[in-house]
């Protein structure tokens, strides 16, 4: 399976592996926002450690909209995207982006899983 999801607590975690389609992490998303314990202003943790897919720039901002449209509809309050440490610096263009984007809301990179939830549950809902 390419997308698994999971709600823990105030964070809503998506996880890739191998090569993942656009409707892929659209139909991902929906059932993960569909299940009972999603709430509003979650975390939002997009684990891309295992993910194979070529990411273009078009790519890039696809999912940068699709983040962003979950914080424009207050789903989302912040972002973590879980990376090897070999894609840290290309992505930081994806947080500049959000940044810009979306006011807001708040995007980070990072490669340690424990980190990332850290910093996603700190100050959650507020």
């Amino acid at each position: 399976m390419p997308i698994w999801w999971e709600i823990r607590g105030t964070v809503l975690i998506l996880a890739f592996s191998g090569i993942v389609e656009r409707e892929e992490i659209e139909g991902a998303l929906a059932a993960a926002l569909a299940d009972p314990r999603a709430g509003i202003r979650m975390g939002l943790l997009w684990d891309a450690r295992l993910s194979q897919t070529p990411l273009s720039a078009d790519d890039v901002s696809w999912r940068l909209d699709l983040a962003s449209s979950l914080a424009e509809r207050g789903l989302v309050d912040r972002a973590a995207v879980l990376v090897t440490e070999q894609w840290r610096a290309t992505l930081d263009y994806f947080r500049a982006e959000a940044d810009r984007m979306a006011p807001g809301f708040h995007l980070a990179m990072f490669v340690d899983d424990a980190e990332a939830l850290a910093w996603l549950e700190r100050d959650a809902g507020i």
